[in-house]
């Protein structure tokens, strides 16, 4: 995507949430980035997460999702039931 527009998608307390987010909007196909403003290093304040206007909608829907539990991703890979004593 050649000069893409940006909105702000959530804001952060701390930038490990917001770079959690933005790679794994990323690995999703939707582009991201994080604006952590004018900070200096070691200074609190709010991360900033933009994702490119056009696909904004699949980033809502995207955080939007429930966690896959453990025993279903199990259940994926290995395709065991976990026996009833688990």
């Amino acid at each position: 995507m050649a000069a893409e527009k940006w909105q702000l998608f959530k804001l952060f307390p701390t930038c490990v949430e917001a770079d959690r987010i933005a790679t794994f909007l990323q690995s999703s196909g939707v582009p991201a980035y994080v604006d952590n403003g004018a900070l200096g290093v070691g200074l609190e304040g709010e991360f900033k997460v933009f994702v490119a206007i056009e696909l904004a909608h699949r980033a809502r829907w995207l955080t939007s999702l429930p966690e896959i539990p453990d025993a279903e991703l199990d259940f994926l890979a290995t395709r065991r039931l976990p026996s009833p004593d688990e």
